[in-house]
């Protein structure tokens, strides 16, 4: 799966861009070996102290645009989930890596996603983040396809 995190002002301009490309302050991830849907529920679960359930039920991950015939679908970050990224410090983050590593050896029943992967993509989607909330216009959305 591929998958990016990238930067944009409004959810229109999120699914115009549909993912990355020039100017765009964006990560990506080819081939991952994690799915983001549910990434992103375990990371706000745990730094917001809510059941993933709780989030599911409010509409989370929240679709931005649906899969179009390029097979890609956009969602944007909750602001409380851009906002404790934005701040976790990197022992968070690291804990936070092995609750998600956990997390996905439970519900998957495989080993998906490496502890040291995890950590790399938490610390680079938390630099997005910062960058997000620093402008405090701007929001942090996915593409996956």
């Amino acid at each position: 799966m591929n998958i990016a995190f990238f930067v944009a002002s409004s959810e229109e301009e999120a699914a115009w861009r549909r993912g990355p490309g020039p100017g765009v302050e964006s990560v990506a991830f080819w081939n991952a070996d994690f799915h983001p849907d549910s990434a992103v529920l375990t990371w706000e679960s745990w730094l917001a102290g809510v059941t993933t359930r709780e989030l599911k039920d409010l509409g989370q991950p929240q679709v931005v645009e649906l899969p179009a015939n390029d097979g890609y679908a956009v969602y944007v970050l909750s602001v409380r989930l851009l906002d404790a990224l934005a701040v976790e410090e990197p022992s968070g983050l690291r804990e936070l890596a092995t609750v998600w590593v956990d997390e996905e050896i439970r519900s998957e029943g495989s080993y998906a996603i490496s502890s040291e992967a995890a950590v790399a993509v938490l610390e680079r989607v938390s630099a997005l983040c910062r960058s997000a909330a620093s402008a405090r216009r701007d929001r942090v959305y996915y593409w996956r396809g």
